[in-house]
């Protein structure tokens, strides 16, 4: 059995949703993002959220989760417009950044940069030879050896007949299959670009948890954005359809259904675990034929949607193929933002919570395996 002890480690200076995490030379990176919550951070950093008084940020701030007492450390800003929903992933001591949304136009992005540690600090670089084949954000992200794989993703923009912008994995502005394609990147060799593998075959899909184990990539869940959006239900719905990917055959075998709801965050323990975080429970679900079905009782019909918010915790054995739970994460979290660095589990809250806001709880997770 997979236990997890979880305790509050500093908390972050604003609260905050969908920043990108990672952990470079033992320090935990936290990058961009959008906050209703700041907090004091004008105080320190008055060009936080670029002259107003919350919203989108570029700021990356950065812990050294082995030194006691430690505090968050402002690095360089993240290049290019502030943003939250960015893809993120660590290729040995660089955190790539790629895409993400904001409600400025362009509304959704396709520039990639990439942050790394140098003689002199820290220093972010675009990358123009790695900007994506189209605007998107939430791609679930993970790497295998130098390359990063991005499957399926969001694009935020105004579909035909709708009222304004929205977040769409049905297909993006130029009709393209933002939600199901699979797009790897060999860091070792950019001038390929991103290259695209077998779609997945399942669900369109964003925020699906992406992970890689024992030479495989993974893709548990996730949320469907529809292009036009049902008026009794809204236009979001869980996506429970998981399925792992052979790089060598470049095939999709389909894994049971995860149990209704969507958004985790996922981390992988010992090339094996997937361990599953929080999320959040829509009332349909939506399936790979297109169909939809109910995901909440006759009895939580009419509730508020604060109430569908999960502190869960999902553990998938990629051995045995089971699926347990560890204990529940200390909050209700909606796609919490996480990484891992040996046994212990480092996340920042996105939505839930206290009061319901972008919380600045920086959440540390230690893991023990019991016979």
């Amino acid at each position: 059995m997979l236990h997890i002890n979880w305790r509050h480690g500093p908390a972050y200076p604003l609260g905050i949703q969908d920043c990108s995490v990672g952990i470079i030379d033992g320090m935990v990176i936290a990058a961009g993002g959008f906050s209703r919550h700041p907090k004091g951070v004008l105080q320190d950093h008055p060009d936080a959220f670029d002259g107003e008084a919350s919203g989108f940020t570029a700021l990356t701030l950065a812990l050294d989760p082995r030194v006691a007492d430690a505090a968050w450390a402002r690095l360089p800003d993240r290049p290019g417009p502030a943003r939250q929903g960015a893809a993120t992933a660590t290729v040995g001591d660089q955190m790539w950044n790629c895409g993400g949304f904001s409600y400025r136009e362009p509304l959704c992005f396709d520039d990639v940069c990439r942050l790394q540690r140098t003689a002199d600090g820290w220093d972010w670089q675009p990358v123009a030879a790695a900007a994506l084949p189209w605007p998107m954000c939430w791609p679930g992200a993970a790497v295998l050896g130098p390359q990063i794989h991005l499957v399926g993703g969001v694009d935020y923009f105004e579909a035909d007949g709708e009222a304004g912008p929205d977040l769409h994995s049905e297909a993006g502005r130029y009709g393209n299959p933002v939600g199901t394609a699979h797009w790897v990147l060999d860091t070792a060799c950019l001038k390929q670009g991103w290259v695209r593998r077998a779609d997945l075959p399942g669900t369109a899909r964003g925020l699906g948890g992406v992970a890689v184990a024992g030479g495989r990539l993974w893709v548990m869940g996730g949320f469907h954005g529809a292009l036009h959006a049902d008026p009794t239900t809204g236009g979001y719905r869980n996506v429970v359809d998981s399925w792992v990917y052979d790089p060598v055959g470049d095939c999709w075998d389909r894994l049971p259904d995860l149990p209704d709801g969507c958004n985790y965050s996922v981390v992988v323990y010992r090339d094996r675990y997937l361990i599953l975080l929080g999320g959040y429970r829509y009332a349909q679900t939506q399936r790979p034929d297109g169909s939809r079905t109910a995901a909440r009782t006759a009895a939580e019909q009419g509730r508020d949607w604060k109430d569908f918010f999960l502190r869960r915790v999902l553990v998938y054995d990629t051995e045995t193929g089971n699926l347990t739970e560890a204990e529940s994460l200390p909050d209700e979290d909606n796609g919490p933002v996480a990484t891992l660095l040996g046994d212990t589990i480092y996340y920042l809250g996105s939505e839930g919570g206290h009061g319901l806001w972008h919380p600045d709880a920086f959440v540390i997770g230690t893991i023990e395996l019991s016979p």
